[in-house]
């Protein structure tokens, strides 16, 4: 059970582990410490209530099950169909000629397609994960219109997060820093996101930021969620090759429409939780953001 504690210096209502020892935490939005700390027994409305991975992501989905569903799987069956036009040539023997020409234009496809379709869907899914944290419900049109309004930030910012890390890992002793920075920049689409920055340095340092401290926690969640989106897929991959063969596209379809919605929700629910626990996020603030963000849309 938590421990509730009210910050005098600052105002911030914040949670500890019971098992914490008295007085050896500190505010988690200023700092302070000792005697700045008293304990608050009566619960701040305002806190923002995230609760674990699991019932958090839940609690997410199930308010937005229709349209989280619906756009996910229009997402996966666009790109499901660009391969199935595109990538015929692909299915054919090794020893075939593929012509450069089409091996560019498949690939240059699925890569606009990943912008335009991937970063919105993304975006729709986060914001009304987020606004169910805070009582707002964005509408989809809405949601789209700041999509598109911040896609070239959040595009940029994992496009150069994305060539650092393979420029990191080109020899072996560039491995370790490739991974340190995989996950310490995964909540750069989110940063995009909810923030104005443009700069995509200034996108990854505040992802950064917030993973600091937590970083083994946030890389053991990434494998799990993994680790459960394999086994929920795994009934398809053990059926019978004839049968599996005849489902290939709509196995595909859901195989990726499960993993966008598991890491998704992942991802939200996780960075509010570090923000409440470093910054002492409320719901008022929340909604404010959120607000601020669709008002500019």
């Amino acid at each position: 059970m938590a421990l509730q504690y009210h910050c005098t210096r600052c105002g911030n209502d914040f949670e500890v582990p019971d098992s914490t020892a008295e007085r050896t935490f500190k505010c988690t939005a200023c700092g302070a410490e000792g005697a700045y700390l008293v304990s608050n027994t009566t619960p701040n409305p305002d806190r923002l209530s995230v609760d674990g991975l699991v019932v958090g992501s839940w609690r997410a989905f199930r308010g937005n099950a229709a349209l989280m569903i619906s756009v996910v799987l229009f997402g996966a069956a666009i790109l499901q169909a660009t391969l199935l036009l595109f990538g015929a040539p692909f299915t054919i023997t090794e020893e075939t000629y593929i012509p450069l020409r089409t091996m560019a234009l498949f690939w240059a496809v699925l890569f606009l397609e990943s912008v335009l379709i991937g970063i919105p869907v993304s975006c729709v899914l986060m914001l009304r994960g987020l606004g169910h944290f805070c009582d707002r419900a964005p509408q989809f049109a809405q949601c789209l219109q700041v999509s598109f309004r911040r896609l070239p930030a959040i595009f940029v910012s994992q496009f150069v997060g994305f060539i650092l890390v393979v420029l990191m890992m080109v020899t072996l002793i560039g491995i370790p820093f490739g991974v340190y920075f995989l996950v310490s920049w995964i909540f750069s689409g989110v940063v995009a996101l909810l923030t104005e920055k443009m700069n995509p340095l200034k996108i990854l340092a505040g992802s950064r930021s917030l993973v600091r401290g937590e970083w083994l926690r946030v890389f053991l969640v990434g494998i799990v969620v993994w680790v459960v989106v394999i086994i929920l897929a795994m009934p398809y991959y053990l059926m019978p090759l004839d049968v599996a063969k005849g489902l290939s596209v709509l196995g595909s379809i859901i195989f990726s429409s499960l993993l966008t919605l598991a890491v998704t929700l992942t991802e939200i629910v996780l960075y509010l939780q570090l923000r409440s626990e470093k910054e002492g996020l409320t719901k008022t603030q929340l909604a404010a953001e959120i607000d601020g963000l669709l008002s500019r849309s």
